[in-house]
């Protein structure tokens, strides 16, 4: 993956994503990941980072969250989980919920966790695996304690019909005054991030964005427009090709 933040009217690339997002490695964290197209990949990568930085990271979800093919699962029982805290770098928590997901934590077992663990991750918002999302007015379900909340898009729902890539395809048709045929615009994109998510949570914790799918010219010219409708909202880009 390569990262890079928008500064300056550029994109300048960055090594890591603890280092694009500026995570202090001394504080306690909860980052809490919502909107779409890539949620659950930012959060491993970020997982990854940090484990490495020998921070103690624990990984949930207030709605669901597909099982890893590796990683530490533990249902509900915090006892268990502290101690393998105490033992591994990356733990993995929550509810089994049949054969291939976990959901969300009990709110007395979630508190003591934030206690035990360095830094938290949540994947706080569902997209049913599509690209682009404007929430419903019962999402995201984002911890009282987050301080710094991740909302994503992926670029590659540009050029695309609303009923192609957008989850909640009403809310996203009520923002951009929409309701025929519509392919999705950079323009778009900007305005159902801030009015989805931007706004409604201004003032409660840090906020930064990350556009993913970042893998053509075009997608890496899109996302600077984006920034600019955005500012002065930080921005990152993720992606595979190199600039």
């Amino acid at each position: 993956m390569k990262i890079w933040k928008y500064s300056g009217g550029v994109f300048v690339p960055f090594e890591s994503l603890t280092e694009a997002l500026g995570l202090d490695l001394f504080r306690k964290d909860v980052l809490s990941a919502v909107g779409a197209g890539g949620k659950t990949t930012i959060l491993e990568r970020l997982a990854s980072e940090l484990s490495g930085h020998g921070r103690k990271v624990l990984i949930t979800t207030t709605t669901h969250l597909a099982l890893p093919q590796e990683g530490i699962f533990f249902s509900d029982q915090p006892e268990e989980i502290i101690a393998a805290l105490g033992m591994q770098t990356i733990v993995i928590a929550g509810r089994r919920l049949g054969l291939h997901k976990i959901a969300g934590l009990p709110e007395e077992v979630y508190t003591d966790l934030c206690e035990a663990a360095d830094t938290v991750l949540v994947e706080a918002d569902g997209s049913r695996g599509l690209p682009l999302k404007s929430p419903a007015a019962h999402e995201p379900c984002i911890p009282p304690n987050t301080t710094r909340l991740l909302i994503l898009a992926g670029l590659d729902s540009i050029g695309h019909d609303i009923d192609e890539v957008c989850h909640r395809q009403d809310e996203v048709r009520r923002i951009l005054k929409s309701f025929g045929d519509h392919r999705i615009l950079p323009s778009d994109i900007a305005l159902l991030l801030k009015e989805g998510y931007i706004e409604p949570n201004a003032g409660t914790c840090a906020v930064t964005v990350i556009l993913n799918k970042a893998d053509s010219k075009s997608r890496r010219e899109a996302a600077a427009e984006i920034a600019d409708m955005l500012a002065p909202v930080p921005v990152l880009m993720t992606g595979r090709s190199v600039i």
